[in-house]
């Protein structure tokens, strides 16, 4: 964020700078709970600029997210793809979405689609494998799980603090049924960044969906949504990872007590129906 701050100071036209000012922003006000501008109005100085820098359409599909305006934020979205079908950060952020809503299908082919655009990016290997998984297709699960591993492999090899790679590494050996070995990374990653709600909340994902540790699973979840935005609790609602937990009186009252916490006293909208896979397959 400080060098596209940097950059637009230089030179104030430089529509790109905003738009990745635009990202950088939104992905720390709304993914890490930064007390920072949201992004949209670089997101507007950089489409004032050039109307064709479709990325920055992100971070106005998140403000509309966050407001609650989820038909608008997709419709946003699909503006920049109409833009840049190919765009990594738009298909990252469609996929997300399209989650969120239960558009299991839609969101596992915006997330291929963002691996093809860019390999290393081991969270979208572990989300599109969240997909698969949900639809039963186990032959995809156990390839993306092998990507998981091997591009945060990659990471850990040029920073080994880096806590979201030994996150998606623990995952990816949780999912190809190498419990005892997903345990040590996740051990370790709490030990180097104990902080990271994000990571806490992933990895009750990999103990709920893959390796069957509920208590864990749901210490850690209680633990992620503490401190959590409703957003994090609208995704908790929604995640095909925690199908096998929905029923447990424990899952209910974590989510009960986030919402409290938070002043939700109108219930949430309900998810679209869990996909015919995904209910067939109680371990999804």
């Amino acid at each position: 964020m400080r060098i596209c701050g940097r950059a637009v100071e230089i030179d104030p036209y430089y529509g790109r700078a905003w738009a990745l000012l635009s990202l950088a922003q939104s992905n720390l006000r709304y993914g890490f709970d930064y007390q920072i501008d949201d992004g949209v109005a670089a997101a507007h100085t950089a489409l004032s600029i050039d109307p064709g820098i479709a990325e920055a359409h992100c971070a106005m599909a998140r403000r509309l997210e966050e407001k609650g305006r989820r038909a608008e934020a997709l419709a946003e979205i699909e503006k920049g793809l109409r833009l840049a079908p190919d765009s990594w950060e738009l298909n990252k952020e469609a996929g997300r979405l399209s989650l969120r809503d239960r558009d299991v299908a839609k969101a596992r082919a915006h997330y291929e689609r963002t691996v093809e655009v860019m390999e290393s990016d081991f969270h979208a290997w572990a989300m599109v494998t969240t997909c698969y998984q949900a639809l039963g297709q186990t032959a995809k699960v156990r390839e993306g799980a092998q990507k998981m591993v091997s591009e945060s492999q990659k990471a850990i090899q040029q920073d080994p603090s880096n806590g979201a790679a030994l996150g998606i590494l623990a995952g990816g050996y949780a999912i190809l049924g190498e419990s005892e070995r997903a345990r040590e990374w996740i051990e370790r990653a709490l030990l180097i960044d104990p902080e990271n709600e994000n990571m806490k909340y992933n990895f009750a994902c990999v103990l709920a969906a893959y390796v069957g540790d509920t208590e864990q699973a749901l210490h850690l979840l209680e633990r992620a949504l503490s401190t959590a935005r409703e957003s994090r609790l609208r995704v908790t609602e929604s995640d095909p990872d925690f199908d096998c937990l929905r029923d447990d009186p424990r899952f209910r009252k974590i989510i009960a007590d986030a919402k409290k916490r938070l002043g939700m006293d109108e219930p949430a909208e309900p998810p679209p129906e869990k996909p015919a896979a995904a209910r067939a397959n109680p371990s999804s």
